[in-house]
């Protein structure tokens, strides 16, 4: 390599020879520093695929947990207080107790009788379409705290949403929606976040915003929800 250099020097051209060479390897490494940046900007999955012990889905995807929905529509905030096992919920909602039984719904008003389903964007409150969105979204950024808990944060585009929700082929250009993850001290997702104000104003279920916050707690902890005498049962 010495030798080279020496070549180069003692060459005529040697001082234009080392200068071209010089500005390669310098662009060069400015090109391989934009390529790594962009890593830090990715989906989800394989954020997660990268680090499999980030967090995990288990809350999820084991369906057994208490829970609170929190919606807030045009400033308005509708609350759900529940627990859910399996297939089964026992919920309230506007001062009344309903009970969930896959997708049928049923209500105590005196007696039990089946009802419409009470969920305002139910489809944002099922846990398989939350982990869908979360491994859809770009990854942002996170956030460390000193007991362990850590918060994530993603972008996710109202077209993402629409065209896996309802198959729906949407081109907005828009400011994309939010989602934020929180896991407790064992790494179990027990908040999403969800900040939808671009979603339902392009899609218009909403005049200017859009939060679910969904919060899980007693995580694979709920042994039994009992089944109530439901009136028009067919059971």
């Amino acid at each position: 390599m010495e030798e080279l250099l020496k070549e180069i020097q003692n060459n005529p051209k040697g001082k234009a020879i080392l200068f071209f060479i010089f500005y390669a390897f310098f662009f060069l490494i400015i090109v391989c520093v934009l390529l790594f940046g962009k890593r830090d900007y990715t989906r989800a999955s394989d954020y997660e695929r990268g680090n499999a012990t980030i967090y995990s889905s288990k809350t999820l995807l084991e369906n057994n947990y208490s829970f609170t929905y929190s919606i807030t529509l045009d400033d308005k905030v509708y609350y759900y207080e529940g627990m859910k096992r399996d297939n089964y919920e026992s919920f309230q909602y506007l001062g009344k107790n309903y009970y969930r039984d896959g997708n049928d719904f049923y209500v105590e008003d005196g007696t039990w009788f089946k009802c419409e389903n009470p969920y305002l964007y139910s489809e944002f409150l099922d846990t398989k379409n939350i982990d869908k969105l979360i491994n859809l979204a770009s990854y942002l950024s996170k956030t460390s705290y000193e007991s362990g808990k850590m918060t994530y944060n993603y972008l996710l585009s109202t077209n993402t949403i629409n065209k896996e929700f309802y198959n729906m082929v949407s081109d907005f250009l828009e400011e994309p929606n939010q989602i934020v993850v929180s896991t407790d001290e064992e790494k179990h997702i027990n908040q999403v976040l969800f900040l939808l104000d671009s979603y339902c104003s392009l899609n218009k279920t909403c005049i200017k915003n859009l939060k679910i916050d969904i919060q899980f707690d007693q995580i694979g902890k709920i042994e039994k929800i009992d089944k109530p005498i439901i009136y028009n049962s067919d059971d």
